[in-house]
């Protein structure tokens, strides 16, 4: 399992949304993310309830399945956008096919490693704590 991220506060862990259709690969990544130190809000299948949370939750940034259970997470995004919340999409599918106004933002394959999630993770959340979209891609 992966080591505990130091640079992570004991006393405040930065909050992750997680919305992610595949029950598997959701509780996998709360349990690696929890490991090291993060507070995880979700998982969350559907853009419905993803969406609830991020308005009803402080967060740090999100971690999106382009593909959930009510469709494609665009919409989402969108809000996260406008909102200046880091997010990562997630996707078997690979970067290339993304709306144009998405090209520019981090993507992550599936499967991924522990380290590319946790690398993913930390840009997104130094991005958030810096106050600026960050515009990194890690596929694995």
């Amino acid at each position: 399992m992966p080591k505990k991220n130091k640079s992570i506060s004991k006393s405040t862990p930065l909050r992750i949304l997680i919305a992610e259709d595949m029950a598997s690969i959701a509780h996998l990544l709360c349990d690696v993310l929890k490991e090291t130190g993060y507070d995880v809000v979700g998982p969350v299948a559907t853009c419905v309830d993803a969406a609830k949370l991020v308005a009803s939750s402080q967060l740090d940034a999100a971690l999106l399945d382009i593909h959930l259970t009510d469709g494609t997470s665009y919409s989402l995004a969108a809000s996260l956008v406008a909102q200046n919340l880091p997010f990562a999409f997630m996707s078997g599918d690979g970067a290339g096919y993304l709306p144009p106004e998405f090209c520019d933002r981090p993507t992550i394959g599936k499967p991924m490693s522990f380290d590319a999630l946790l690398k993913m993770v930390e840009m997104l959340c130094a991005s958030s704590m810096a106050g600026s979209p960050e515009s990194k891609k890690i596929g694995i």
